[in-house]
């Protein structure tokens, strides 16, 4: 089993903590890898920041991973339900916006996949989301006072500055509200208002889409 960490964008994280990090895992045996990126944070144009971030942390974790890829991999990632909100209002907000062009519907498609608890690429390795039916506010307080709450670990020091125009500050909403408490709630919003698309429709784009 191996832990990739792709410290990006390079303000968030306390780079000094990454080398403890590793230590720790070690002591459990597991494989840490800190992945750098080519891509710089500063200056990087407000409007267009985090769609940056996203390709700055794909194209690392692709470049890290192609030439170790095997048969039966299995990606575990850490997406949960305060992804899945925020997924489902720009899912909203794009089927309200009446654009049907190629790139409206490739992100249909990389926001519907993360719906799916397990997804097989057309590689054959498997994306597997076990953390879906946790939220985000649930997931930090299962953690806090535990083992993985060692200061070890906390290599994540700093608000992004970009957070602010991110469309999942929305999700709040439903949190205070309890208007989503479960992923079999959200996933049934889903489906009822949404066509699910198809595995063949997946895999017209590649799997690192449905990574991050």
């Amino acid at each position: 089993m191996s832990i990739v960490t792709i410290p990006f964008p390079q303000h968030v994280y306390n780079v000094s903590k990454l080398s403890s990090c590793g230590q720790f895992f070690e002591k459990l045996n597991i494989k840490y890898f800190p992945l750098p990126s080519s891509h710089i944070d500063y200056g990087m144009p407000h409007s267009e920041a985090c769609e940056i971030c996203k390709v700055a942390r794909r194209s690392s974790f692709v470049n890290y991973y192609t030439p170790l890829r095997q048969d039966n991999d299995v990606i575990i990632t850490a997406h949960n339900l305060s992804d899945l909100m925020a997924y489902y209002l720009e899912l909203t907000v794009e089927a309200l916006s009446f654009q049907k062009n190629e790139k409206s519907q490739n992100r249909m498609l990389e926001m519907t996949n993360k719906f799916l608890p397990s997804y097989t690429t057309e590689l054959g390795t498997e994306i597997t989301r076990p953390l879906l039916d946790f939220s985000q506010q649930e997931i930090h307080q299962i953690l806090s006072g535990g083992v993985l709450d060692n200061d070890e670990l906390k290599i994540i020091s700093n608000k992004c500055i970009w957070s602010n125009q991110r469309k999942r500050l929305l999700q709040d909403y439903f949190v205070k509200s309890e208007v989503v408490s479960s992923f079999s709630v959200v996933n049934e919003l889903l489906i009822k208002n949404f066509s699910m698309p198809t595995t063949n429709d997946f895999m017209q784009l590649p799997y690192d889409t449905y990574l991050m």
